[in-house]
């Protein structure tokens, strides 16, 4: 138990931190409104949601996932190497089905974020319709429709 809480608060800590600090843009959906940050904070969140990834809590896991996928939509330029082989590896080795299926829609979304229009992902906080929204919007760019 002791574990668990050392490793849940670098976590929060930094998730609070990322949400607090307000946000400059108005144009963006209300999934990826996780403020702006400093250099420093964002280092700290890349390698916490790393650590949450790796964690053996599911829910743990899962909050990582969205987080990390906003993280990779809010900022494509950003070097997030880490995140994505963390990602990676849960599509094959998740302890679940939900895990390693929106681990292998995370993985879509790290190799190419520009299929994702933000605008159209569900709110803050609905990891479910989230994943959702992403997997509708990659089944409607990467499908051929033949007519």
């Amino acid at each position: 138990m002791k574990t668990l809480i050392t490793m849940l608060l670098p976590l929060l800590l930094t998730a609070s931190m990322l949400t607090a600090q307000n946000s400059t843009s108005v144009t963006e959906a209300p999934a990826l409104n996780i403020g702006t940050t400093s250099d420093a904070a964002f280092t700290l969140a890349v390698r916490n949601y790393r650590m949450g990834l790796e964690a053996d809590n599911q829910g743990l896991v899962e909050s990582s996932l969205y987080h990390a996928v906003c993280l990779r939509l809010k900022y494509p330029e950003k070097d997030l190497r880490a995140l994505e082989a963390a990602v990676d590896r849960l599509v094959s080795k998740g302890a679940s089905k939900t895990i390693r299926f929106k681990a292998y829609l995370a993985s879509t979304v790290f190799a190419s974020p520009d299929l994702i229009d933000c605008s159209k992902l569900s709110g803050e906080g609905d990891s479910t319709g989230f994943f959702a929204d992403i997997s509708a919007q990659l089944q409607n760019r990467l499908l051929v429709h033949n007519r």
